[in-house]
């Protein structure tokens, strides 16, 4: 991204100092192209396009390989025989750049009924509000939002859904335990924890 970022914006553009964690990638870019003091809309579509050669060459020669985090691909699975079950993906990458990221690790967009991607919402608690609305019907208190940073469990409160807090990213066991998280797990090598919040929510 940075590498993208100093074609387009100049050799000042750099993330240091922004939050990454659980951002939305265009706000992401556009906050750093602000520090770099480049505030032309059309640079922002090529710098997308820049992003998703960058990020492509990255994942290819990148070692060690890129790969799902532990249980995610036998929890998938698992949930995708369910009739009872609406998979949702809801990232703050950009689409074309987060497709890249999930063919890399062997995860198809075609397991998931709903796609909602970073550019979609001004905020990731709105990205959250607008799934809910694609959802046909599924209320919020039947939503279980998953994801790794604080602000995946704020998006999911703000919704009135619960929150499955992993510890697979930037942040502690503990401290996400502080944030309010409904559950917070290890990572999802064990997925009766999941099941449970499935369970009690019928």
């Amino acid at each position: 991204m940075v590498r993208a970022g100093r074609r387009v914006f100049g050799d000042h553009f750099s993330l240091d100092g922004v939050l990454i964690s659980g951002g939305l990638d265009p706000d992401l870019v556009r906050r750093a192209a602000r520090l770099a003091g480049e505030v032309e809309p059309r640079a922002h579509e090529r710098f997308q396009e820049l992003y998703a050669v960058e990020l492509s060459r990255e994942l290819e020669m990148s070692e060690p390989r890129a790969q799902a985090l532990p249980g995610v691909h036998a929890l998938l699975t698992a949930l995708r025989q369910r009739r009872d079950v609406t998979l949702g993906l809801l990232t703050g990458n950009y689409r074309r750049t987060g497709a890249l990221k999930l063919s890399c690790v062997g995860i198809g967009l075609d397991w998931f009924a709903l796609h909602v991607w970073g550019d979609q919402a001004p905020t990731r608690p709105a990205l959250v509000a607008h799934a809910v609305r694609e959802s046909c019907g599924v209320t919020p208190d039947r939503v279980i939002v998953i994801g790794d940073t604080p602000r995946d469990v704020e998006c999911a409160k703000a919704n009135g859904c619960r929150c499955l807090a992993v510890a697979t990213g930037g942040y502690a066991h503990d401290d996400l335990v502080q944030t309010g998280a409904d559950v917070v797990a290890a990572d999802l090598s064990d997925p009766s924890v999941l099941l449970a919040m499935m369970a009690s929510s019928q």
